[in-house]
């Protein structure tokens, strides 16, 4: 059973990540900035400081809340 519970739960995680990754590509900033921090931390997908400022810069430039995030977030990164 904890086979099949993992296997489902693994499954969920990978259609979450699609739907992140399909409404970035669309322009969704809040999806943007969670992208670039997927990225960022390795959550999910390979740990890739290059594309976790691409999304976020793109984040940035959608504006908001998540706008200003993602700015103090690019300025960690590439301070590093």
């Amino acid at each position: 059973m904890k086979g099949a519970i993992a296997k489902s739960l693994s499954w969920a995680v990978f259609e979450s990540l699609q739907g992140v990754h399909l409404t970035a590509r669309q322009g969704y900033g809040p999806a943007e900035y969670d992208l670039g921090m997927l990225y960022y931390k390795g959550h999910g997908v390979p740990q890739n400081p290059m594309k976790a400022l691409y999304w976020l810069k793109k984040a940035k430039a959608a504006g908001g809340f998540m706008g200003g995030l993602a700015a103090s977030h690019i300025s960690m990164i590439e301070h590093e």
